[in-house]
């Protein structure tokens, strides 16, 4: 009992953790989806199947890594080889990197500021409507984040150790973590000048430290230079876009997705407030930790910097979401206790409320909209009694076009959709075939058809804009499309 009296916010964690796991264990039964089906479930598959495990470039082949660093790969194939190759695994292993994430996030946040900040930004981070998807996915994204809160963690705490292990983790994770050293120099040149120490061993030593991250992702490019040809993937380099007519309206959408939607707006609003307020401390007599709130924002102005020239999706931010959260909860409770300095219950009451308030909002808005980050349980779904029908129906072993997702979803029982084995496919009419099962958006018009073969849809899943058809084809007939 006196345990919890002495620790009662470190307590009330770990419920809440218990509590998280609990709600996304149904989570864990999910087939892989889109990135996960096209790329990295694939690709760990692979390596577990090759016994080539390793982060080198040429222990997996671009069509699987495009061009990423392979720590993530590896981590997943290490995890596939002992306890099997199964999407259950895949998932499983998620929940626990999610977990050591929110674990190492609640002690980050301890430290920095207080236990009270630490557990509700843990709340409110492992209900953020990013990390609570992503948190069971075999995507990269969760990885990254959980080594950027470490990085960050070695500048905030000025133990450039820390970050040194961090930042080159972060990199060897995912390239978009190359706004982490970047922002760490950018750190120890604004120091030099503040603290007018430049050439000192401290100041070298510090400045060492922050390349070390750079020098390891180099290293990476040099081998992948070697072994591939190229020292990042052709594809991606050609789809980054530095004109207005693509930066301004997806800059627009990732402000929104960083700081605003779906209840964001409670920790989002709360630490750009923060950061002015910031300027204002002393005259306001508010115990503001000023340099955190700078830190966290100049970490996210990189990251949306890096996205907003880049392809796009709202996974792609995750690691900037526990800087948003936790400098909002900081300010929140840093103004409402200088407000209310004999009553700090009432922090506590009105942050429960209001958290309780846009955690309902982003629940409904992320299950239910289209730009939701859970909608993809309905394409998902979709797809899924599509290919429950197919296994079971006399011709499941002839070969039919497809298109993706559902070449991942028919081509390999390991991620989750078939109860049997995997139906023989064809892919852009490589083979003459009979039937095609095919996901498209919104009608008909939207189903591939490149050899402009006549069709007829015989069957159809659909929700919303979302479709999947079973088509006949005419091979004898090439004037028309439609079905």
């Amino acid at each position: 009992m006196n345990v919890l009296k002495k620790y009662p916010y470190e307590f009330l964690f770990f419920l809440a953790l218990l509590f998280f796991v609990l709600i996304k264990l149904n989570d864990l039964l999910l087939p892989f989806w889109w990135d996960e089906l096209g790329c990295y479930a694939p690709g760990a598959f692979t390596m577990a199947d090759t016994k080539h495990i390793g982060i080198l470039p040429s222990c997996l082949a671009p069509n699987w890594s495009w061009g990423h660093p392979l720590l993530f790969y590896f981590c997943n194939a290490v995890v596939f080889n002992i306890f099997g190759e199964t999407y259950i695994v895949g998932h499983s292993f998620a929940m626990i990197i999610a977990i050591i994430t929110l674990v190492v996030f609640f002690l980050f946040a301890q430290r920095v500021f207080n236990a009270k900040t630490a557990f509700f930004s843990a709340i409110l981070l492992m209900l953020h409507p990013n990390f609570y998807t992503c948190s069971v996915m075999t995507t990269p994204e969760m990885m990254l984040a959980l080594f950027t809160i470490i990085a960050v963690w070695g500048i905030v705490s000025d133990r450039w150790w820390l970050y040194a292990i961090g930042g080159s983790l972060a990199m060897l994770t995912k390239e978009s973590g190359i706004v982490i050293p970047g922002f760490a120099l950018l750190i120890v040149f604004i120091d030099a000048i503040r603290l007018r120490d430049y050439f000192s061993v401290s100041r070298f030593r510090v400045f060492l430290l922050s390349i070390v991250p750079l020098l390891v992702f180099m290293l990476f490019l040099v081998i992948q230079k070697i072994q591939n040809g190229w020292f990042l993937q052709p594809e991606h380099i050609g789809n980054m876009n530095f004109g207005w007519d693509y930066t301004v309206p997806l800059g627009k959408r990732i402000l929104a997705e960083m700081f605003f939607n779906f209840g964001k707006w409670l920790t989002g609003g709360t630490f750009l407030a923060g950061l002015l307020l910031g300027f204002f401390r002393k005259p306001l007599n508010i115990q503001l930790n000023a340099r955190a709130l700078w830190i966290f924002a100049g970490l996210c102005f990189f990251i949306f910097l890096f996205s907003d020239v880049n392809i796009y999706v709202t996974r792609y931010i995750l690691y900037s979401a526990p800087f948003v959260v936790l400098g909002g909860v900081h300010t929140f409770f840093t103004v409402i206790d200088r407000i209310f300095p004999r009553f700090k219950a009432v922090g506590l009451v009105l942050l429960a409320v209001l958290s309780g308030f846009t955690i309902w909002i982003g629940y409904t808005g992320m299950y239910k909209l289209p730009n939701g980050e859970m909608f993809y349980r309905i394409p998902l779904n979709v797809v899924q009694d599509a290919v429950s029908w197919t296994e079971h129906q006399p011709w499941r072993n002839d070969t039919i076009e497809t298109n993706f997702p559902l070449t991942g979803a028919l081509g390999d029982k390991r991620n989750g959709f078939l109860t049997g084995e995997k139906v023989p496919i064809s892919v852009n009419f490589e083979k003459k075939t009979r039937y095609g099962l095919f996901f498209y958006f919104w009608g008909p018009e939207n189903i591939p058809n490149y050899k402009n073969y006549k069709f007829t849809i015989l069957k159809s899943w659909s929700d919303r804009q979302i479709n999947v058809a079973w088509v006949e084809y005419q091979h004898d007939s090439t004037d028309g499309v439609k079905p």
